[in-house]
């Protein structure tokens, strides 16, 4: 390679078009010939490769999980499967009554972590059902996602409770994410005189806030579904927190009103308040209307 080809190597081709020269190349010699190529190993002694291994006959793998609730981890035969495998395994579980479906991109970020189940995914008309009415979410193949609060109105449809398969909300599952609320701030923030103590879906309370101000317990409803459980939290806020007086809040904003004004708070459980509470916060103290 790369020497001048010798003139006696070089012959004439002659075509009924045109003539072409052409190059002949030397003969071979023993030192040119490449070296044989050593025999291939035993089967036995070849590694397996990833054709020699048997094929995944469990279909692809499920998606990640990621529940609503920090403590809510389902068990394994309740974990969401990938489309094509749950056709293969168990049978269509049957749900009866009213329930909510979505498309399988919707289910993929419900199940993700996602809180909400906005009204334009949803497959049915959402006006026939309660407004607070707990109701299963289901993917377009029929598989359960969830469990979620019914909107009435607005751009969300259906705020997401829990994903887990078996699932009640009640005054019970209530206590159980209210301590974990608790235990999530630890003592050091509990010591403030101002604390957020509930904060919405992060906490699992769709659609309300809950602040400790000095002896007082203000309530941010931002969502009317909240009061569909908000007569079943108010004992155990008192219950868990001893506050001398409990107050609520409407964040919630029309879209239609002009007026914007928040009206004042609504006393609901406790003695009033007077018209500025004292609190403590970082070594500073505040003034604050709980009213």
């Amino acid at each position: 390679a790369g020497q001048v080809p010798r003139r006696e190597n070089l012959r004439r081709k002659s075509t009924p078009w045109r003539h072409v020269l052409a190059y002949a190349p030397p003969p071979m010699t023993d030192r040119d010939r490449p070296a044989p190529r050593s025999a291939p190993p035993a089967r036995g002694d070849r590694r397996p490769s990833d054709r020699d291994r048997p094929a995944d006959r469990n279909g692809p793998a499920a998606p990640r999980d990621r529940s609503i609730h920090p403590s809510e981890r389902p068990a394994d035969g309740q974990r969401p499967v990938a489309r094509g495998s749950a056709r293969r395994g168990a049978s269509r579980p049957t749900v009866r009554g009213p329930s909510v479906k979505v498309p399988l991109d919707v289910a993929r970020l419900v199940r993700a972590g996602h809180p909400w189940v906005f009204r334009h995914t949803v497959r049915r008309d959402l006006d026939t059902l309660t407004e607070g009415a707990v109701v299963p979410v289901l993917d377009e193949d029929g598989y359960g996602v969830g469990w979620g609060l019914v909107e009435s109105e607005g751009a969300i449809g259906v705020r997401m409770l829990s994903l887990q398969a078996d699932f009640v909300w009640n005054e019970a599952e209530m206590q159980q994410r209210l301590r974990h609320a608790v235990r999530q701030r630890g003592p050091a923030l509990l010591a403030q005189g101002a604390v957020r103590l509930i904060h919405a879906e992060a906490d699992g309370f769709p659609g309300l806030a809950v602040d400790r101000l000095g002896d007082y317990l203000l309530i941010y409803k931002y969502a009317r579904v909240a009061e569909s459980y908000l007569d079943a939290l108010v004992p155990l806020l008192e219950a868990e927190f001893k506050p001398a007086g409990i107050y609520m809040q409407d964040r919630i904003r029309s879209v239609t009103a002009a007026d914007d004004r928040r009206p004042p708070a609504f006393h609901l459980a406790g003695k009033a308040a007077p018209p500025e509470v004292e609190v403590h916060e970082d070594g500073l103290k505040f003034l604050v209307d709980v009213t």
